[in-house]
């Protein structure tokens, strides 16, 4: 089997076969680099940026789940849904064993257990997900698929400015190691652009 590693931004190498944990500082200087949905947004938004969005949308308790929820993405890059679909349909899921061990491995090594509090974050991240499509996508020739039965409501907070490589890999550092502390001086949720606590309701099932 040939070799399957990178080059890390800290000087290591990271053996794709063989996962292991990944600092903070190389996750938020990687995922500050790397665009969602494949770049078309109206500005650059990173994947930093919308993990920073996920763990604020958490409680304080399981919001570093949140923050860590793409963390493979350092390693691998976000790779667009529909095409990770068809990538695991060839392949007989191999993409997502292979992000869930580098999940695991990176969770890990944060002293977190890889699969908790996955409805939880998944219900977030959907909800991240309606947010940034309705505030940095163009309207398209085809709907996007949101998550099924979550509905935005008014009084969500725009993402009123999108942040670059630099600020984003600040933003993302700094809330990590503030989620890593046992107190928390909670952060504004305001002064950084992102959503305040916000209430979904569930379509009514037909």
């Amino acid at each position: 089997m040939p070799d399957a590693w990178i080059h890390l931004s800290d000087g290591t190498a990271f053996d794709y076969l063989n996962p292991r944990a990944v600092p903070i500082e190389v996750l938020a200087r990687s995922l500050s680099r790397i665009a969602r949905f494949a770049g078309h947004t109206r500005e650059f938004y990173s994947v930093a940026q919308h993990s920073v969005l996920v763990s604020a949308l958490l409680p304080r308790e399981i919001a570093l789940y949140g923050l860590l929820h793409d963390a493979a993405e350092a390693v691998t890059c976000d790779i667009p849904s529909p095409l990770k679909s068809l990538l695991n349909e060839k392949s007989a899921g191999f993409l997502t064993d292979l992000e869930n061990a580098i999940d695991s491995a990176i969770l890990r090594g944060f002293g977190l257990e890889p699969g908790r509090w996955h409805a939880e974050v998944k219900r977030a991240d959907g909800l991240a997900l309606c947010v940034e499509v309705r505030d940095l996508i163009r309207p398209s020739e085809r709907a996007i698929e949101l998550p099924h039965g979550l509905v935005v409501v008014l009084d969500i907070p725009p993402i009123s400015r999108c942040w670059l490589p630099a600020e984003a890999e600040e933003r993302f550092l700094e809330r990590g190691r503030a989620l890593q502390r046992p107190a928390l001086v909670e952060v504004d949720i305001h002064e950084i652009n992102l959503a305040v606590p916000v209430h979904v309701r569930k379509h009514a099932k037909p």
